[in-house]
């Protein structure tokens, strides 16, 4: 189980380093956490399995911000359930649970990888903390130029962010696939 989860953990990274080209490839990346999550919170190693179970976790929190944030009505046997103007509030959690992806699947492979050799960690480290890093700069950076060159501005900054998702979401995938050939952990 462990080496399925830290794979399925493998592709969510290449799917999210693929998605600063593809973004459609961000579905797979959520996909393959989701296994991750499973297949670790079914493991029977502790610390992998806590592991898991706060990635399913954070996926459970996902699904209840989605649907704050979202009209919807839901018949209930005799009467329905109306949320057709959700709180602002429910939209922007949902919005910031969703960035924190990339830093919650790095944070969850580093902490079931936590007792395992050097290498795989520090390169999961370097995606945990280059994801931080994508998220605060992603909001931090503001072109304050002439508006008529705010576009290339803006343009290069943006490049330089998916840049800098891209080199974490690898670092995290190769700390991932280290993590998921370890023979010693299957024995």
């Amino acid at each position: 189980m462990l080496r399925a989860g830290y794979g399925a953990f493998g592709v969510a990274f290449l799917s999210l380093a693929g998605a600063q080209l593809a973004g459609n490839l961000v579905l797979l990346a959520l996909l393959a956490g989701l296994a991750g999550g499973l297949c670790l919170a079914l493991s029977k190693d502790d610390l992998p399995k806590w592991a898991g179970l706060a990635m399913l976790a954070y996926f459970a929190l996902s699904l209840l911000a989605f649907l704050a944030a979202t009209p919807i009505t839901i018949g209930r046997g005799g009467g329905y359930f109306v949320n057709d103007k959700p709180s602002a509030v429910f939209d922007a959690l949902y919005y910031y649970v969703v960035l924190a992806f990339p830093i919650m699947l790095g944070a969850t492979a580093l902490a079931s990888t936590w007792e395992r050799e050097l290498p795989p960690r520090a390169l999961l480290m370097g995606a945990v903390a280059g994801s931080a890093l994508w998220a605060v700069l992603s909001y931090a950076l503001v072109p304050r130029v002439d508006p008529s060159l705010g576009v290339g501005a803006a343009t290069a900054q943006n490049n330089l962010l998916a840049l800098l998702a891209a080199a974490s979401a690898l670092a995290g995938a190769a700390g991932a696939a280290w993590a998921a050939s370890r023979p010693d952990e299957y024995a």
